[in-house]
């Protein structure tokens, strides 16, 4: 466990790494930093591979479920869409279910990836989630969770919703 742990941490640790190098080089080589993003998800679909979430913390959890979201709102597949969307899951369930640090965080996350799917019970789950996260006191929770409601909204084709939330 304990060298499961310290790889995790010092995968985190280099894809951080990647990720600001990509940033850099966005600014002068789009091919490169296209290649450097690639780099980067072959990384993330590792750790997914390799490590299961109660093998991770609370925060690398978050950070697991949060690429996967973001992977699977870019595929036009719904399949793949629903199967990515429930890797994210296990790990911000993994996260919730612990407590403790970033919970918020990964009740957000859940409430992204329940929206990804097709499932209609989800997608209502993804609102009744979003729509609590939405009353935090904290502005960081608040505001993201806002956002996510308004998106769903918009995804659901729920125009007039979306418009409400977004006043």
């Amino acid at each position: 466990k304990e060298d499961k742990y310290t790889n995790a941490i010092l995968r985190m640790a280099m894809l951080s790494s990647m990720s600001q190098a990509q940033a850099k080089l966005a600014k002068t080589d789009k091919d490169a930093a296209a290649r450097m993003g690639e780099d980067i998800a072959k990384e993330f679909r590792r750790m997914t591979s390799e490590f299961k979430p109660a093998d991770l913390t609370n925060f690398i959890c978050v950070q697991v479920g949060n690429y996967e979201v973001s992977y699977a709102q870019r595929l036009k597949d719904q399949a793949l869409r629903n199967e990515e969307a429930n890797t994210a899951l296990s790990y911000f369930e993994q996260a919730i279910s612990r407590g403790g640090e970033y919970l918020d965080e990964a009740r957000i996350g859940k409430a992204s990836a329940l929206g990804l799917t097709d499932d209609k019970a989800k997608q209502a789950e993804s609102a009744q989630l979003f729509e609590q996260l939405a009353s935090s006191p904290k502005q960081e929770i608040a505001g993201p969770a806002l956002f996510g409601l308004t998106q769903l909204h918009m995804d659901m084709g729920n125009a007039a919703e979306a418009v409400a939330c977004a006043k």
